[in-house]
C-alpha cells in the first residue's frame, strides 16, 4: 500500500565528490477516490432519452471505477432513485468497470442515455429534474456532481382512432 511519512536522502554526484542529505521532507503517495465532472448536462425540455456526458478521473490509474447515476424530483434535496440507464444489453441502473484514461489524459469522457420513461419521469406532467453522479473505486466514493435542474415531459398527447361498428 502507500504511506505518508518523513524521509531523508542523500545524494551523491556521479563524479563522486561527496555525499550530501537533506533535512527530513514528508511524501505522501496518499490517493483519493475518482472525480467525475459534468462536461454536458441536460438542458431546457427533455422527452425520453436523456443524453448526460461526464468526464472521469482517478489519480492512481490503477482500478476501474463504478459510476451511479441517481436523479432528484425535488430540487436537489434528496437523491433516493437510481437512474434506470438505456444499454445495448438492455437497462442497466450502475456502470462498472470504467477506465478514467492513463495519463497524460487526465481523464475519460463518457455519454450516457438515462431513459426517463423507464423511471416514470414526466408522464402525466412535466417535472422538474436533477441527476446526480457519483463515481467509486477501491478507495472509496467520489465526490458527487449534479445537473442543473431541466424538465422532463414525457405526456404523450392522446389518439384518437377510428372505430367500426359491426353487427346486426
Amino acid at each position: 500500500g502507500r504511506s505518508a511519512g518523513n524521509r531523508a536522502a542523500s545524494v551523491q554526484p556521479a563524479g563522486g565528490w561527496s555525499t550530501a542529505t537533506t533535512g527530513t521532507f514528508t511524501v505522501n503517495n496518499a490517493v483519493g477516490p475518482p472525480i467525475v465532472t459534468i462536461t454536458a448536462s441536460p438542458t431546457g425540455t427533455q422527452t425520453g432519452n436523456v443524453t448526460l456526458k461526464f468526464k472521469l478521473t482517478d489519480s492512481d490509474h490503477n482500478t476501474k471505477s463504478d459510476v451511479t447515476i441517481t436523479y432528484s424530483i425535488d430540487g436537489g434535496v434528496n437523491f433516493p432513485n437510481t437512474a434506470t440507464l438505456a444499454a445495448a444489453t438492455g437497462a442497466i441502473t450502475v456502470l462498472t468497470g470504467l477506465d478514467d484514461g492513463l495519463p497524460p489524459t487526465g481523464g475519460q469522457v463518457y455519454t450516457v442515455l438515462w431513459d426517463s420513461r423507464a423511471n416514470k419521469i414526466g408522464l402525466t406532467d412535466s417535472q422538474t429534474i436533477q441527476l446526480r453522479i457519483t463515481p467509486t473505486d477501491t478507495e472509496g466514493a467520489g465526490s458527487p456532481a449534479t445537473t442543473a435542474g431541466f424538465t422532463v415531459d414525457n405526456n404523450e398527447a392522446p389518439q384518437a382512432s377510428t372505430l367500426a361498428a359491426s353487427g346486426t
